[in-house]
Formats: C-alpha cells, sequence, structure tokens
C-alpha cells in the first residue's frame, strides 16, 4: 500500500502515560477560512537550533492545493520561524474538546500546508479498529 499522505498510524506496545487523553478523528473536514491549531516541536530558524520545546500555532486554511490527496495550504502566523514540525496535530477546538483535522506538512515543497485526516477518515479508522482488536500489538502494513 503506498499513499502521498504525510500521515501513518503508529501502535503503541502499551498506553502513553496516565493522564493523556487520545484525540477524536473529525466528523467533517476542515474548510478553506477556518482556523486550527498547529502543534509541534522543530528547528527554531532565529536561533539555529533543536530547542525541543512543544510549541503551538493557530492557522487559517487559505486553498485546497491542486495536487490532491487532501492537501491544502495554511497562511503563517506573523513570527512563526519554525521548522521539522510536519507530522505534528492539525486541530480543531469544539465545545466537546479538540478533533485530530489534519497533520503539519509545512516543509514539503508547496510551502505550509497540512494534510487533512478526514480524506484518509475510513482507512485510519479500520486500522484503529484492527489494532483495538489485535489480541498482541503488531506491526500494521
Amino acid at each position: 500500500m503506498s499513499s502521498t499522505a504525510d500521515l501513518a498510524l503508529i501502535v503503541l506496545d502499551g498506553p502513553v502515560e496516565e493522564g493523556v487523553r487520545p484525540v477524536r478523528l473529525a466528523d467533517s473536514d476542515v474548510q478553506v477560512g477556518e482556523s486550527i491549531i498547529i502543534v509541534g516541536s522543530g528547528y527554531d530558524e532565529l536561533a539555529r537550533l533543536h530547542d525541543g520545546e512543544r510549541r503551538y500555532s493557530r492557522n487559517k486554511v487559505t486553498e485546497v492545493l491542486p495536487s490532491g490527496g487532501g492537501r491544502m495550504r495554511i497562511e503563517q502566523p506573523g513570527g512563526h520561524h519554525y521548522q521539522g514540525d510536519s507530522g505534528g496535530p492539525c486541530l480543531r477546538e469544539g465545545a466537546s474538546g479538540d478533533v485530530l483535522v489534519g497533520i503539519s506538512s509545512r516543509n514539503l515543497g508547496e510551502g505550509a500546508a497540512i494534510t487533512s485526516t478526514y480524506e484518509y477518515r475510513d482507512w485510519l479508522s479500520r486500522e484503529i479498529q484492527r489494532a483495538e482488536g489485535a489480541k498482541s500489538p503488531r506491526r500494521l502494513e
């Protein structure tokens, strides 16, 4: 199986740490003009180092990219100087909690962008159900 999406499902051997809640998948696709939160850590261009700090930014989705695969361009907030946070979650805030709408993919040749998880929701849901039903952790292919 292959895809042009910048996302993967990773099955852990055990729970992360107590108190960490899973994020639900969004029931609807992210829309042009919508404001989302991107979480990550990466390379600080101003300091020229990987500082290991977790950071977040609020970004607006500006267009659906013609390359397809659920890719959407985002507007960078003023003063955003971080690279390398591709793979970080893109979240929609809601009354019942945050939901995952995408994965950050900022440095893939199309400028600041995300990959919407909604286009891959059926696959992700099947793989999550398969992993939850497995008696022992295994690598999903």
